[in-house]
């Protein structure tokens, strides 16, 4: 007992002195800012925000009403592939990967497939507003086997997005840690302190000088939370649609998260065959 509470105190004051050190950076705009980029010279300069608009991007989620995801009929989930061993569907944006912690937030992919094949597990997870390729396993022994191969990054993806601005380059690579925003949760930051390696290559695929914006395609080497979406705005491209790291005039300017996993590769967890996937968008 005396063990069990020694170790809580630890983790508690090494939780506040994290919050405590994030603040302070935060202050001196050493997180989420250009200070970073300037540190990184591999990175291009990311220009300034508003000094709120996180606060002000999370105001517009808690205010506005939750996505209904009964309005999604099953048939918009689209089955790429099924054998004994694996399923792969592409998944509508608004439904999430696995139930939420409230009744509200039941349904979900993986509810709504394990109807149909009772013996379905989740192997990784798409953010709820993105579209596109996801695996599931059928089966603990296939479980085992794709989770292993998530873990070990043997698994390919490309995800597209249109973002917010013209890149001035046709390529580049984003090396960034991300942690947890400790004191705006579910937020994730920019933080060279504590966050944790990640790094998305992309290149891009078309530019609109009408619509001021650029579709990417975007390879993560990592597989951190909202990593694509941190790190696009981190550059000074926001995705449009969304609601937690664009400003409130990039948010509006989609109906949805404009970010779709298009492309994933595995090995089959039983043949060890290498199989791609993809699921095509409307990007705009």
């Amino acid at each position: 007992m005396a063990l069990a509470s020694a170790i809580g105190a630890v983790r508690t004051a090494t939780w506040s002195s994290r919050l405590i050190r994030q603040k302070e950076f935060r202050a001196l705009g050493f997180i989420g800012s250009e200070r970073i980029a300037a540190c990184r010279p591999h990175n291009p300069p990311v220009p300034k925000r508003h000094p709120d608009f996180h606060t002000i991007a999370k105001q517009s989620i808690e205010l506005g009403p939750a996505p209904d995801s009964s309005l999604i009929p099953d048939s918009a989930i689209e089955l790429l592939f099924e054998d004994a061993h694996m399923l792969v569907v592409a998944k509508p944006s608004g439904l999430l990967s696995v139930p939420g912690k409230t009744a509200d937030k039941a349904d979900c992919l993986i509810s709504r497939l394990q109807k149909r094949w009772p013996d379905a597990l989740t192997v990784h997870r798409l953010d709820q507003a993105t579209s596109g390729v996801a695996v599931l396993a059928r089966g603990k022994a296939a479980h085992r086997s794709l989770s292993m191969q998530f873990e070990a990054r043997s698994v390919f993806k490309r995800y597209e997005a249109v973002a917010d601005g013209l890149a001035s380059a046709d390529e580049g690579k984003i090396n960034a840690p991300i942690g947890d925003d400790l004191t705006r949760r579910p937020l994730r930051i920019i933080d060279p302190i504590h966050g944790r390696p990640s790094v998305t290559h992309w290149k891009v695929l078309r530019r609109d000088a009408t619509n001021h914006s650029t579709h990417f395609s975007l390879t993560p080497e990592t597989g951190r939370t909202h990593q694509i979406r941190v790190h696009l705005a981190h550059i000074g491209h926001a995705i449009w649609g969304d609601h937690l790291y664009a400003s409130p005039e990039v948010y509006g300017k989609s109906n949805r998260l404009m970010l779709h996993a298009a492309e994933l590769t595995v090995s089959h967890p039983v043949t060890g065959e290498r199989m791609s996937f993809a699921a095509g968008w409307r990007a705009g």
